[in-house]
């Protein structure tokens, strides 16, 4: 059980870095704010297709092989908005707090989702925007 919160918290790290397909270009986002906003909207993306998986589906991600498409979009995005967020100066720490003001606007339906929320809400964002 440990091992897949883990695999499943790893994801939804990395894809945090983004916002949703409808979100601006990385390259448009001009401040450490609206890369939070981004990575939020991300965030709820990611958690959404975490509550859709059925139990084949998280055990798959728990072995740790390739990710299903739908996270690997969602990977190059955020790294795409990590790139951004070093390029225009904005420290882990600073993201993280960003991350935890907005955690209140996120859902979640899984436990797997709640631990997602709480890892966010107790100020571990700071993963997400850095190596």
């Amino acid at each position: 059980m440990k091992r897949l919160a883990f695999a499943l918290m790893s994801l939804a790290l990395v894809a945090a870095a983004c916002g949703d397909d409808d979100a601006a270009d990385p390259a448009s986002l001009d401040s450490c704010d609206g890369l939070a906003v981004a990575g939020i909207s991300m965030l709820q993306d990611t958690i959404d297709l975490i509550d859709g998986l059925d139990a084949a589906g998280l055990a798959a991600l728990s072995e740790g092989g390739e990710p299903p498409p739908e996270f690997v979009a969602i990977q190059t995005q955020g790294d795409q908005l990590t790139a951004r967020a070093d390029e225009i100066g904005c420290s882990e720490d600073e993201m993280a707090a960003l991350l935890a003001d907005r955690v209140g606007d996120l859902s979640a339906d899984s436990v797997f989702g709640q631990f997602i929320l709480e890892s966010i809400s107790e100020g571990e964002g700071s993963d997400f925007f850095g190596d």
